[in-house]
């Protein structure tokens, strides 16, 4: 039996054996199935529990002593009017969400997260926040998760959608924030955070860890909607509008936590 070390996304070191398999299969009825090594599932389980309890206890760790700004969220019928009834998609760029799932933790915030290994963690991370998350992307589950945020959002559920995702290019908006609201009727708010001091990371969506004792300014822009009518062309003009409202908004939010630093 011979083994290959290969790349998997965020797995450095994935192990691919060749040679027999290390389950035998199960017969049924004429067909094969193979059957999944618990003792192998329960570890992949536990190793993703324990990195996300890790992960949340280092949010924890610096989101005690982050202060935030956001005096636009504080009120949200100011910004959409007293008759709004459904939640609100906050759109924002990935690398950017910290400071606002920490400033809305614990209050059933929505988040939609991927099926993969990361996506995993992520959304044990989450949980600890207590956020509802809702696995699925443009790759993967994502016509379910685009059904159950639509009927969250519409039921009340805040929903943050990191809108380059989930493989970016960095700072272009994706359809699929369009499709959630042209579904439930929500408004999308544009939501940018500065960060005073923090660690940028060399990945895709350079994501901004937060350095304890920093200062984050959240600011939001004036909300888009997207009625059930809307065709294929004006879909495309309110996502170049969202677009170039996001990154208007993240120089200003930038330039904000700057000055605070």
């Amino acid at each position: 039996m011979t083994r290959d070390t290969v790349s998997h996304g965020s797995r450095d070191d994935a192990t691919v054996w060749r040679g027999r398999p290390m389950t035998q299969p199960l017969m049924m009825s004429g067909n094969q199935t193979k059957r999944t090594n618990p003792i192998r599932a329960i570890k992949r389980l536990t190793s993703a529990s324990a990195i996300a309890l890790a992960g949340a206890a280092v949010v924890y760790l610096i989101g005690t002593t982050m202060t935030v700004s956001a005096p636009r969220l504080r009120d949200l019928k100011v910004l959409l009017g007293e008759d709004h009834k459904t939640g609100v998609l906050f759109a924002l760029w990935h690398g950017t969400h910290f400071p606002v799932l920490w400033h809305y933790r614990h209050s059933g915030f929505g988040v939609i997260t991927s099926q993969s290994r990361d996506g995993e963690v992520l959304t044990g991370i989450l949980h600890h926040l207590g956020c509802r998350c809702y696995r699925g992307s443009s790759s993967k589950g994502g016509t379910r998760a685009l059904l159950e945020t639509a009927k969250a959002v519409q039921g009340g559920v805040n929903l943050a959608v990191a809108v380059d995702g989930p493989r970016g290019p960095r700072g272009q908006v994706k359809s699929g924030i369009l499709s959630i609201a042209k579904l439930s009727g929500a408004p999308i708010v544009p939501v940018a955070c500065g960060l005073s001091h923090c660690q940028q990371f060399n990945s895709w969506d350079r994501y901004r860890l937060p350095l304890p004792l920093c200062h984050a300014t959240i600011i939001v822009d004036e909300p888009f909607y997207v009625p059930p009518d809307t065709d294929d062309g004006q879909l495309e003009s309110i996502r170049v509008s969202l677009e170039t409202s996001l990154n208007a908004l993240q120089v200003r939010a930038d330039d904000l936590a700057a000055q605070t630093g």
